[in-house]
């Protein structure tokens, strides 16, 4: 559940002075439209997920199944790698972002978390950073720029990879999201 947001989250980070010339505006001025989500090739984490996105041709939405084989708590570590769609291609690593899961979510998505913890079921409570081991279904999980706690946002193509480690260093997810930034109409 968490890799989505820090997934999202990631992206908005890189803005004018990190990432490049291209001009970024205020959050509530864009739209954030998830196009794909899949696992990462060529690894095995530990925990299992499936996501999928819906789309009834009004609205878009994330469902989801996740299986913690261990608890996510204070102790994952987030490695967030994006790439931006230009010229034909993917320009890759264009921004990359680590550190303590917990506290990112915190200072960038809590009420984006919070959306999440309330799609799930089980329910867990928002304002803890800790999903004990178990099975989470998630239904109709729907995220808007301005869940994000963030000042601006670039417009574009963007491939989000979004790795979390255990604090043994084992791979826990992996997952990717693509997606586009758009100015709201």
């Amino acid at each position: 559940m968490k890799s989505v947001f820090a997934l999202l989250v990631a992206i908005w980070q890189f803005q004018i002075a990190q990432c490049s010339f291209d001009a970024a505006v205020a959050v509530w001025n864009t739209e954030v439209i998830p196009t794909a989500v899949y696992p990462c090739k060529d690894v095995d984490p530990i925990s299992y997920s499936e996501m999928e996105l819906k789309d009834d041709g009004n609205e878009k939405w994330l469902e989801f199944l996740f299986q913690a084989e261990d608890p996510l708590d204070k102790t994952i570590y987030a490695k967030l790698t994006i790439d931006q769609w230009k010229n034909g291609d993917w320009e890759e690593n264009i921004y990359n972002n680590d550190g303590n899961f917990c506290e990112m979510r915190d200072k960038f998505y809590s009420k984006a978390w919070t959306k999440l913890t309330e799609a799930a079921q089980p329910k867990t409570d928002p304002k803890e950073c800790n999903i004990p081991t178990g099975t989470y279904v998630g239904k109709k999980f729907q995220l808007q720029a301005e869940d994000l706690d963030i000042p601006s946002m670039l417009f574009g193509t963007f491939r989000v990879r979004n790795e979390l480690y255990t604090e043994d260093n084992e791979l826990y997810l992996c997952t990717v999201i693509e997606l586009e930034s758009n100015r709201k109409e």
